[in-house]
C-alpha cells in the first residue's frame, strides 16, 4: 500500500509516518522512526537524534534536508536540530530551529568546545508562514566557518548567514552529522550530504 500524502491543515503540512523500517547507515533508538519512503521522524520527550554512521564529515561539505515541524512541545514550539557530532555521536555543533503557533521561526547555531557552548548564528522570531523548510548547512574548503541557508519550498530564502571563525580544534571534533528534535515531532526528508 502507498502511504497517505501529506495534507495541509490550517496552512501547515501534516506528517505522514509511512512504512517503518530499520535504519540503514543511521542510528535508531527511542523516539526515532525511519521509513521506507526515506523520512526520518524524531519525536522524543527530550533531545532525540539520529546520526549518519555511513559518512564521515569532510573538511568541506554541504548537508541539506527538508524539515517539516509537527507536534509542538509544552511551550508551544516545535524544535528541529541539525547536529554535527563527535566520534561518540554526541552533538558538538547544533543548528536549532524553533517554530511556533504563529508560524514564526527562531534560529540559533552553536558549537561545543572547552566545556561550553558558543553561539555563532542567531536570528530572533521571524514570520515565515509555513512549517516546511529546506535547510542547508555548509563549510567551504579552507574555511573555519559554517554557512546556513533556510528557504521555503518555493526557494524563498527566510534566513541566510555565515558564522565567524570557529576554532580549528572545535571543528576537528565534528566527525559526523545527524538530525533531531527536542520534545516535539519533526520530519526530515531528502537528507543529502555532499563533500565539497
Amino acid at each position: 500500500t502507498t502511504p497517505d500524502k501529506p495534507t495541509i491543515v490550517d496552512g501547515e503540512e501534516t506528517i505522514v509516518i509511512g512504512t517503518v523500517v530499520a535504519p540503514v547507515g543511521w542510528t535508531g533508538g527511542n523516539g526515532v522512526i525511519h521509513t521506507a519512503e526515506g523520512a526520518i521522524i524524531t519525536s522524543g520527550s527530550g533531545d532525540t537524534y539520529s546520526f549518519n554512521t555511513a559518512t564521515a564529515l569532510d573538511a568541506a561539505f554541504t548537508i541539506q534536508t527538508d524539515v517539516v515541524f509537527g507536534t509542538k512541545g509544552g511551550d508551544g514550539t516545535a524544535t528541529a536540530r541539525l547536529a554535527l557530532g563527535d566520534s561518540e555521536q554526541h552533538p558538538v555543533g547544533l543548528i536549532t530551529l524553533k517554530y511556533d503557533n504563529d508560524k514564526k521561526l527562531l534560529v540559533q547555531g552553536q558549537y561545543f568546545y572547552g566545556g561550553s557552548w558558543t553561539t555563532i548564528l542567531a536570528a530572533d522570531w521571524k514570520e515565515i508562514g509555513t512549517n516546511h523548510l529546506v535547510v542547508t548547512l555548509s563549510r567551504a574548503a579552507g574555511t573555519n566557518t559554517l554557512s546556513l541557508t533556510i528557504a521555503k519550498q518555493d526557494g524563498t530564502v527566510v534566513y541566510g548567514a555565515t558564522s565567524g571563525d570557529i576554532p580549528g580544534e572545535a571543528l576537528d571534533t565534528m566527525t559526523c552529522y545527524g538530525v533531531g528534535s527536542y520534545s516535539s515531532q519533526v520530519q526530515f526528508t531528502n537528507v543529502s550530504y555532499y563533500a565539497a
